[in-house]
C-alpha cells in the first residue's frame, strides 16, 4: 500500500509543479512551451504512462487512473489559459 501512496504522491507533485509553471504563462509562446514541457512526449506525466509496465500489477489501475486524471486536468487548465490569452488579445 505504501508503494501506491508513493506513486500517487509523485503524480500529485508532477501536477503541482505543472500548475505552478502554468501560472507564469503570459502568452501563446509561453503556453506552447508549457505544453511541450508538461504534456509532451517526454513530460513527467507522460513518462509515468511509459513506465506503467514496471508498476506492480495490483497498483497499475490506480496509478494509471491517477496519471490520466492529472493529464486531463492539465489539458483542461491549459485550454482555459489559452482562452484567457485569446480573450486578452481581443481586448
Amino acid at each position: 500500500m505504501n508503494d501506491q501512496n508513493d506513486y500517487l504522491a509523485k503524480l500529485d507533485e508532477i501536477e503541482r509543479k505543472a500548475r505552478e509553471a502554468l501560472n507564469n504563462v503570459q502568452d501563446d509562446n509561453d503556453l506552447q512551451a508549457w505544453r511541450i514541457a508538461h504534456l509532451g512526449r517526454n513530460a513527467p506525466v507522460m513518462q509515468v504512462f511509459s513506465t506503467l509496465s514496471g508498476v506492480p500489477k495490483e497498483l497499475r489501475p490506480h496509478v494509471g487512473q491517477k496519471a490520466n486524471q492529472v493529464k486531463l486536468s492539465l489539458e483542461s487548465s491549459s485550454d482555459e489559459i489559452s482562452a484567457q490569452i485569446r480573450a486578452r488579445g481581443l481586448e
